[in-house]
């Protein structure tokens, strides 16, 4: 399994084991950023296009507030796997309901939204297709 820096890596996230409904999703790995748990792995990802999210909130069924988010965050959920590696990867996939919650580290996950857990694989750099992918 062949280790890479993945900034500027093009990925794509597709469902893991639920289907919401903005995946799958490619776009590009912008930059690392650090947790305040200490983990250095997180990601933020820029999709090609923003995710638009319709999130529930209290008091009724049918309350949503749309959520539009240009940039989300990524982790592996694997240890051992990394995005990056040749070999896909199981992802934390965050949705930041403030996209000014990714302008200061450390950032702090529990401010975003969990929705879907995803599985990450590496589209290549610059466009440019990876073989059998």
């Amino acid at each position: 399994m062949k280790k890479t820096d993945p900034i500027g890596l093009r990925v794509k996230v597709e469902p893991f084991d639920s289907q919401p409904t903005y995946l799958p999703v490619s776009g590009t790995i912008t930059r690392r950023v650090t947790a305040v748990t200490g983990e250095t792995n997180w990601f933020v990802f820029t999709p090609d296009e923003p995710i638009d999210y319709q999130q529930k909130v209290p008091p009724g069924p049918l309350n949503f507030r749309r959520i539009v988010c240009p940039h989300i965050l990524i982790r592996s959920r694997w240890a051992g796997h990394e995005i990056g590696d040749e070999d896909p990867t199981s992802v934390f996939v965050l949705l930041p309901p403030d996209q000014a919650l990714l302008d200061h580290e450390p950032i702090d996950p529990k401010d975003c939204l969990f929705d879907a857990w995803g599985m990450c694989s590496n589209e290549g750099r610059d466009g440019a297709q990876q073989a059998g992918g």
